[in-house]
């Protein structure tokens, strides 16, 4: 369990000389700033290019300011300012410049552009179309239907089974094939003829449902066959592969499809085989940050979703400066990819008009139906009803024109979501329930009002606080609110890194892709265990004694498992507590051979404690093992970073980072490195001048 004990140090002391001392005392302050300062750091302590190129800005506590004052200014004659001078300036710096509170009061106050994230966008495309549709229903259940066939053709009489797959991985064979043909559990033809019909001879399955994938990026889908198959995701009319004609004895097929992390998309997978070659299949794939694995269990569904428009634009990275992703800066590069994401939905929408308008072409009321569509497009994408000036401009003057039907749809589509409107959400004006309905839905799903929250918008209802509670809470408990969290945790804890973690095969020989993806599974099911679980707190995170585990990471780490698959395992609170001690986050925040508690510190004080630090000099690198064969990593780490100008950085790095040594380069728990008992008594000071220590373990 991680224990905290913190020392109260006597905070008015340090303060209390900028509290009392009078006006010409501060004046003193500023004036020493000026004159020994100024030079290096700015008139506002903003920084300058020829000596300090960063702002004077940081976490060190005012007497911790007034030390480092002491020992390192001004630059080259630190002796300049000692004494009652160094106290004088500390508090006049911490006061004007260097506090929260000062930092708060410095910036100016301004508006700032807010455009839709990359994710918004494109969640917001998949929703608006699919409002047009079914419903998405996602299941609790796991798995595929699959349905096994004494034939090619899919007939009652000879179906052999109808089951729930786990997953396809039959590379030993495929469950209730007959190498001989028989399949003595049918009855037999009633009317037997010399030729039968080849349709009606040897074996196939049909797997349908749904895959959930779990990141946003191109995936290769792999499919591991001799056999004849056919392979539909998202698209029932188009094959991502089509092996229904085999010319060859390739085992290995490959296709790349871009998806949507959390969205669920179709897929149906088709096998035949006749009495002989024996029928063996796998399905694979290979995420954007994964390796090529089968996919597993808790990817796949028992239900088929809708198809959805999924838009595969090349968009620039999203500012994510202050820890997470903000549409506040407009390029040229992402000016084009929404023009090809707007190309991209409206080529998706013209092939599928009539389908959406709810019609067919022929209908005596189908162009009635397709402006009706076309209005409701419009409204939803901008959440608000248009006026009817803003129908003629939108959709009524392009279904006038002398254009095909297709083309007449794709202007519309274009013009719609490259709308400010639609770009820049606080651009539209709306009435009060509609503004709130739209911020619900971007804060909450990343995306677009339901069919509800927009007939209650409609009304009025959400100026209403128990009515938008309400729904709040439905909407909360809906599958996109739960992928948005998956993904905020992910990209808070930067998971993503340890992905790309290579560890020494010689000290590590079982570290590789399959642990590290077991781990990643670790860490999901373990995040939704804390949030979405019915005793829910958030202290879990760092708390929690327990990991999720299977075979392959409980024989890494040593940790007794009795299921085959990730079962919820509790372990000593002195060996594990909280997300911190994750093996995957451990893992990643360590170097190829041995820990790293400067990794690790910088980690928990920038995204634990929301420490500001700055960039460590390009041309510094971390003593390895060689530097000296007797000593710890905490011994090379305090000896490099012991000089004054490091210590301004490492007083609150070393600390958090001593605290996890603990746990070694793949994050192991041990007790001794070198023969020596790991040392991690660690103390750091916060701000207001507490000393706090940091144990993980009794």
């Amino acid at each position: 369990m991680l224990q905290i004990q913190v020392r109260v140090a006597p905070l008015f002391l340090v303060i209390s000389l900028l509290l009392s001392c009078p006006i010409h005392a501060q004046e003193k302050g500023a004036e020493i700033y000026r004159a020994q300062c100024a030079a290096c750091h700015g008139n506002n302590a903003e920084g300058n290019p020829e000596h300090f190129s960063d702002p004077l800005r940081g976490d060190l506590a005012l007497s911790e300011l007034e030390d480092l004052i002491v020992k390192t200014m001004p630059d080259e004659h630190p002796e300049l300012c000692i004494g009652n001078d160094a106290k004088l300036v500390a508090a006049f710096v911490y006061n004007q410049f260097y506090s929260p509170q000062a930092q708060r009061r410095l910036v100016d106050s301004r508006i700032e552009l807010s455009r839709l994230t990359v994710r918004q966008f494109r969640e917001s495309i998949v929703d608006l179309l699919g409002a047009f549709g079914d419903e998405v229903s996602v299941p609790d259940s796991r798995g595929l239907e699959a349905n096994y066939f004494g034939s090619r053709n899919w007939t009652e009489k000879r179906r052999l089974a109808s089951q729930t797959d786990k997953s396809i991985d039959f590379g030993e064979g495929v469950p209730h094939f007959d190498p001989t043909g028989k399949y003595e559990s049918l009855k037999p033809d009633e009317n037997p003829k010399k030729d039968a019909n080849r349709m009606n001879q040897g074996f196939s399955v049909f797997w349908r449902g749904g895959l959930i994938p779990v990141e946003t990026g191109h995936h290769e889908i792999i499919v591991e066959s001799k056999n004849g198959f056919s392979l539909h995701i998202n698209d029932q009319k188009n094959l991502l592969i089509d092996r229904r004609v085999r010319s060859d004895d390739v085992v290995e097929h490959r296709a790349s499809i871009f998806l949507i992390g959390g969205r669920p998309v179709g897929l149906s997978l088709y096998l035949f085989s006749y009495p002989r070659p024996p029928a063996k299949i796998r399905l694979l794939w290979k995420r954007p940050s994964g390796i090529v694995e089968v996919i597993p269990k808790s990817s796949l569904i028992p239900v088929t979703p809708p198809e959805i428009c999924i838009c595969s634009a090349v968009f620039p990275a999203d500012d994510a400066s202050d820890g997470y992703e903000r549409g506040i800066s407009v390029s040229k590069q992402w000016d084009r990819a929404t023009t090809d994401a707007a190309i991209e939905t409206a080529e998706w929408v013209s092939e599928r008009m009539w389908r959406l308008a709810g019609t067919r072409e022929n209908d005596k009321d189908a162009a009635a139906k397709l402006r009706r569509f076309c209005y409701q497009f419009v409204d939803r994408a901008f959440a608000t009803r248009l006026s009817e000036d803003e129908r003629q401009f939108f959709v009524d003057r392009h279904l006038d024109q002398e254009l095909s039907k297709k083309n007449q749809l794709k202007r519309i589509v274009l013009l719609t979501l490259k709308s400010p409107r639609f770009l820049y959400p606080a651009i539209q004006n709306r009435q009060r329930s509609e503004e709130i309905a739209r911020q619900l839905a971007l804060t909450i799903w990343d995306s677009l009002p339901d069919e509800k929250l927009s007939q209650l918008a409609a009304q009025g209802e959400l100026v209403d606080p128990k009515i938008v509670e309400r729904e709040t809470q439905r909407m909360v408990r809906d599958w996109r609110s739960k992928q948005k969290v998956k993904m905020f945790f992910l990209s808070w804890l930067k998971s993503d890194r340890a992905a790309d973690s290579a560890k020494d095969k010689s000290i590590f020989p079982d570290f590789d892709d399959q642990l590290v993806a077991d781990l990643q599974t670790s860490l999901v099911l373990y995040l939704n265990d804390v949030v979405w679980t019915e005793p829910s707190d958030y202290r879990d995170l760092f708390l929690a004694d327990y990991l999720y585990v299977n075979q392959r990471i409980g024989e890494f780490y040593g940790i007794p498992v009795s299921s085959e698959g990730f079962s919820k395992v509790r372990l000593p609170l002195d060996k594990r507590s909280g997300i911190v001690t994750h093996p995957l986050l451990l893992s990643g925040l360590a170097y190829h051979k041995e820990s790293s508690p400067i990794h690790r510190g910088v980690f928990i004080a920038r995204q634990l404690l929301g420490a500001n630090l700055r960039q460590p000099p390009d041309d510094v690198k971390p003593l390895t093992e060689e530097f000296n064969l007797k000593m710890t990593t905490r011994e090379r780490v305090e000896h490099q970073t012991k000089e004054t100008a490091c210590m301004s950085c490492h007083k609150l790095i070393n600390p958090l980072g001593f605290s996890l040594e603990n746990y070694d380069a793949v994050g192991r728990y041990r007790t001794h490195e070198k023969s020596k008992p790991i040392d991690v008594a660690s103390v750091y000071k916060t701000q207001e001048g507490n000393e706090v220590e940091i144990r993980w373990g009794s």
